[in-house]
């Protein structure tokens, strides 16, 4: 495997939203022994057609395949009815099926016997009837038809007459909801409300980098348009908050999914699939922010990141210390703001930090009241960009994986390295990356503790070098 990736998150939940108001049908299907649903659409594909259940008393020795015919003008992967075969699948499912009235059939056959010949017409514009002539089958109850060798039977008369189904992507969505663990036993209780602004980071099993996301106003966070594979997440914790105990109650939907160190399993998500089941319980410091925040912000000035916020009430509030970090977990103090003391009616406040970085960077805000009690704020995030180079280096110290933001204003082949304090190029890569912000994530594991340089370099030869430590 490549250690050099480059991936771009988009934070999208078009596909969410799209199968929200798209109702799916029920249609029934006649098998010998019974009727059986059949649904004719859901997030495996689109337009699939499916059959819950096979035909009852087959033999299990033979061969099976499933061949779909359409009965009017329906189209099948482009294919108008002209009574052959439309689809032939070893599983009982159909893909790209439009509008229409359906036949499938249950075709079971003898492998040794006669599968090479049965083959020649179980296959897309072969015909059913040609199958049943030419084979010599014999008709018989419940529309069957057989010899010793082929057994089909009509197995399902399927109407879709539905609204097609809407697009579905073939990655993944996941996600869900941090909540605010008031009595701290682990389970989401009535009452207890999402907490906002907290960083989730998607990573894959081995560690590289996905995307990050923050918490919005109801604790709620998803990833979007993910390729299917295997990951975990993990949630950074402000200083002084600490997770709930995971698995409490035995109802996954209700329970927390994380551990003490902020991560859940290692999970395999499909294509197409989503999964909104990963809850985090959260105790925060000091229990609820004692300021009650009406509005926090971030914005991109030219004279640097102007933070605005304000608050509903205040009491005894001194002043506000205004805090940054690069990785959502390690802050900083960038500015002081006096504060209005006590108020019932709240007061607005702004701070602008000037020079600041470029990349992707967190705020949050301090209250300090007459006393040195310290109450943090949620935070909120922005994204300069420049034109071009190393924006950000992540973590850093890191014991295996750091991970590199690069912008540049034109798609392009960059050049990675990485060398010593010496000088000494260790490695080096060439990668290819898209017009704006890239995160490319690179393993040092194998190195010795120590410090290094990472260097990234365009095909105009504009260089960007940042330190790295590893620990």
């Amino acid at each position: 495997m490549n250690n050099f990736t480059n991936r771009k998150a988009i934070f999208a939940f078009f596909a969410f939203f799209a199968l929200m108001f798209f109702t799916q049908l029920n249609v029934s299907a006649q098998f010998p022994c019974g009727n059986q649903d059949l649904d004719d659409c859901n997030c495996f594909g689109a337009g699939i057609l499916v059959a819950d259940s096979e035909p009852c008393t087959v033999p299990t020795s033979q061969a099976v395949k499933y061949v779909l015919v359409d009965e009017d003008n329906a189209t099948v992967d482009g294919d108008m009815d002209d009574g052959l075969i439309d689809q032939v699948s070893s599983e009982p499912n159909f893909i790209n099926v439009g509008d229409g009235d359906y036949v499938i059939y249950y075709v079971n056959y003898d492998q040794a016997a006669v599968s090479f010949d049965i083959r020649d017409y179980l296959v897309r514009g072969g015909s059913v009837d040609n199958i049943i002539n030419d084979f010599g089958l014999t008709e018989g109850p419940q529309g069957t038809w057989s010899n010793d060798d082929i057994i089909i039977i009509k197995s399902a008369l399927a109407l879709v007459n539905g609204p097609a189904c809407p697009p579905c992507s073939s990655s993944f969505s996941i996600g869900n909801f941090v909540w605010n663990d008031v009595n701290g036993n682990g389970i989401q209780d009535p009452g207890e409300p999402g907490l906002v602004g907290y960083v989730v980071t998607l990573y894959d099993e081995d560690g590289n980098f996905v995307a990050s996301t923050l918490t919005n106003s109801n604790g709620n966070y998803a990833f979007s348009d993910v390729d299917a594979g295997s990951y975990y997440i993990e949630i950074s914790l402000p200083s002084g908050d600490s997770f709930t105990s995971a698995g409490e109650g035995g109802d996954d939907a209700f329970d927390s999914d994380f551990d003490d160190n902020g991560r859940t399993d290692i999970f395999t998500v499909g294509s197409g699939e989503q999964n909104f089941s990963f809850d985090a319980g959260i105790i925060p410091e000091g229990g609820p922010f004692a300021l009650e925040i009406a509005d926090l912000n971030v914005a991109d000035k030219s004279t640097g990141n102007v933070v605005n916020w304000a608050t509903a009430t205040e009491y005894n509030n001194d002043y506000f210390i205004i805090e940054m970090s690069k990785d959502g977990i390690n802050f900083v103090q960038v500015g002081i703001v006096k504060a209005s003391g006590t108020t019932s009616s709240g007061a607005a406040y702004s701070f602008l930090h000037e020079n600041a970085p470029n990349g992707t960077v967190y705020y949050r805000v301090v209250g300090v009241d007459y006393d040195g009690v310290k109450t943090n704020s949620r935070l909120v995030s922005i994204t300069k960009v420049s034109d071009r180079g190393i924006v950000n280096v992540f973590p850093v110290p890191t014991s295996n994986i750091v991970n590199v933001e690069y912008a540049i204003d034109v798609a392009s082949q960059i050049t990675v390295s990485v060398f010593d304090v010496a000088g000494k190029v260790i490695s080096s890569v060439q990668a290819n990356v898209d017009n704006g912000i890239n995160v490319i994530s690179l393993d040092i594991s194998e190195l010795p503790i120590g410090t290094y340089f990472v260097s990234v370099s365009d095909a105009n030869g504009n260089d960007s070098v940042e330190k790295i430590i590893k620990q």
